[in-house]
């Protein structure tokens, strides 16, 4: 039986391209999937190996409403947004595999295909960019490869020559066998249950005050009888194939006085619970948070039942092994992000700040105790901008610019525009500064989110610490 949803507000109190070729690029882009520029040959190096060759020609000139661009020649590719990209599909034998990654060449980038890519904001990451996989459609398999055939390599960018990639079979009985629960845990006859909403990370207290404001009857109230349950995902995936909770997890709990049966004034009980959106690490140093635009609270639920086994957090010892690594600082992540509009009516993504009659916007990121490693960067914006020519997107802190390029151009909605970028020696306060500067008042530009990883040295502040290290993490640590 539920009785009324309370929400937890706080943790506990403890522990250019100069040329303004976008009209082709957006309005033109599927008329010109086969645009002579990339080829690729499939060749079976094995029953389970197979190698695909990228022949690459001279830049060709495209021309749309009297402008002319650069792009890479390269037979097959197609412009996804004005992004490069390569599309391959071939019927397998194979119905349920994993494609991995064995090997890649590459060269150079000619100074035709980086200023493209530099003045679109497309400029490859370290890693490279590649969905593989097998998938089933209807009675038929099919493997399909989606590649951006570009990646950064130190300082250096390189485009590819050609790939191998291994097929791996897997086990199909192991895939489609679901294990479901046989009944839900709030089936009835299961108690009262409590549901919880809360906003961040973190460890959360409840006492008998904070019970019996909402109004459950504390007297006679056996802290054994007490479970939380609850998941913690973020927002559920969009594939059905994804791994998931299924119904309610039981949580282990801490229970503060639950030995003589009765739930006294200093006793309390401490769960911690997942917010709404979920970090993960993007690479070897850095975070990046997948957030649940369709809900801003996480929900657990408090059961009192006394025929339900009670589940408590258990003491382990500490180990007997040599230390390895000694932690004096660890990795840190924020973001800002302000979902208040969407600019298309639909979709997933949503938008914050618009940069109209305020050009400039500084973003202020508090970090006690950083170190003086580099402050890593990562923003997205959105503009209509219909010429790049004339414009400019800079960021800076304290007066020293990170980055400036101009503004990318489309012919109709939006195109976004994603940035990387590094501080050194960075103070405690960071001022982030983002201007812009257009050619018509008519173009408008959106923020959407700024992430910022960083270091800061392993000091307790505030009323709880939650940390994580990407330096301890490894063989021998």
């Amino acid at each position: 039986m539920f009785r009324f949803f309370e929400e937890l507000n706080n943790p506990v109190d403890i522990c250019e391209m100069k040329l303004t070729f976008s009209t082709l690029l957006r309005s033109y882009k599927w008329l010109f999937l086969l645009i002579g520029t990339a080829f690729f040959q499939c060749v079976a190096l094995a029953q389970n190996t197979i190698q695909l060759e990228m022949k690459w020609g001279a830049p060709k000139q495209l021309e749309s409403f009297g402008e002319t661009a650069t792009v890479p020649n390269l037979l097959g590719g197609e412009l996804d947004g004005g992004r490069p990209v390569f599309f391959y599909k071939e019927k397998s034998d194979v119905k349920m595999a994993s494609v991995e990654l064995v090997n890649y060449n590459f060269s150079p980038i000619p100074t035709e295909d980086f200023n493209y890519l530099k003045n679109f904001g497309f400029l490859p990451e370290e890693k490279l960019q590649l969905e593989a996989k097998v998938t089933n459609d209807r009675k038929e398999s099919f493997l399909v490869i989606h590649l951006f055939p570009y990646i950064k390599k130190g300082e250096a960018y390189y485009r590819l020559n050609n790939i191998e990639l291994k097929i791996v079979p897997t086990n199909q009985s192991i895939i489609t066998t679901k294990d479901f629960a046989a009944n839900s845990v709030l089936q009835n006859g299961s108690g009262s249950w409590y549901k919880i909403g809360i906003k961040n990370d973190g460890v959360y207290k409840i006492d008998k005050a904070l019970l019996q404001s909402w109004g459950i009857p504390t007297e006679d109230l056996n802290p054994q009888h007490i479970n939380i349950y609850g998941n913690g995902d973020g927002k559920l995936p969009e594939l059905n194939s994804a791994k998931r909770t299924d119904d309610l997890a039981k949580n282990a709990i801490y229970v503060i006085g639950e030995s003589d049966g009765t739930f006294d004034t200093g006793d309390y009980i401490l769960f911690y619970g997942w917010g709404p959106n979920r970090w993960y690490p993007n690479g070897l140093t850095e975070f990046d948070q997948d957030k649940n635009i369709y809900s801003d609270y996480s929900y657990y639920f408090l059961n009192i039942n006394p025929s339900e086994v009670p589940l408590r957090i258990s003491t382990i010892p500490n180990s007997i092994n040599p230390i390895t690594n000694t932690v004096t600082s660890y990795s840190y992540r924020d973001i800002y992000e302000n979902d208040l509009v969407n600019l298309v009516k639909g979709g997933q993504r949503w938008y914050g700040e618009l940069f109209d009659t305020e050009l400039e916007r500084t973003f202020t990121f508090q970090v006690p105790n950083i170190t003086s490693d580099p402050v890593f960067f990562k923003t997205a914006m959105a503009t209509n901008c219909r010429s790049s020519a004339g414009t400019l997107q800079e960021y800076s802190v304290n007066g020293s610019v990170l980055s400036t390029s101009t503004l990318p151009s489309v012919s109709a909605d939006y195109i976004q525009t994603t940035k990387n970028m590094i501080l050194n020696s960075p103070p405690s306060t960071i001022p982030f500064k983002i201007k812009v500067v257009r050619t018509s008042p008519s173009t408008l530009t959106y923020l959407d989110r700024i992430v910022l990883n960083a270091r800061r040295n392993l000091f307790f502040t505030g009323q709880q610490l939650n940390f994580r290290d990407f330096v301890s993490v490894g063989t021998g640590k």
